[in-house]
């Protein structure tokens, strides 16, 4: 099993202290770590700092590929809700069978088609 994170789980340091406890991967794909850095950019904090942080906790940020992002694209509905949520498709791209999602909203993945076992909703 792994441990995928959506980037809303960064903004909870509690989440992030039980997280390098555990003995699980732990892995945030590309695509939430881009849009997390943004965030960060936009509000003048420091990148590298939470660069620290995410090492600090073990994570590693795990590239995007093809079988990523076909896994759940497929789904999405070409409108405004899906352009909404294609970075939650790409997100759940990254989530195998065993493996479980720690997100700030369980909703959105579900919508997708991720297993409501495979979430951890942090929160």
């Amino acid at each position: 099993m792994r441990i995928i994170l959506d980037p809303g789980v960064t903004f909870h340091r509690e989440a992030l202290v039980r997280l390098a406890e555990l003995p699980h991967p732990i892995l945030m794909p590309v695509v939430a770590f881009a849009e997390r850095v943004r965030h960060l950019q936009r509000d003048g904090f420091d990148v590298e700092a939470f660069r620290r942080t995410l090492r600090r906790a073990r994570v590693q940020v795990e590239a995007m590929t093809e079988e990523h992002a076909l896994r759940y694209a497929g789904r999405l509905v070409d409108d405004e809700a899906g352009r909404k949520t294609s970075r939650d498709a790409f997100i759940a791209g990254h989530v195998g069978t065993d493996d479980v999602l720690w997100t700030t909203h369980a909703a959105d993945f579900v919508k997708l088609g991720l297993r409501r076992d495979q979430i951890v909703e942090i929160g």
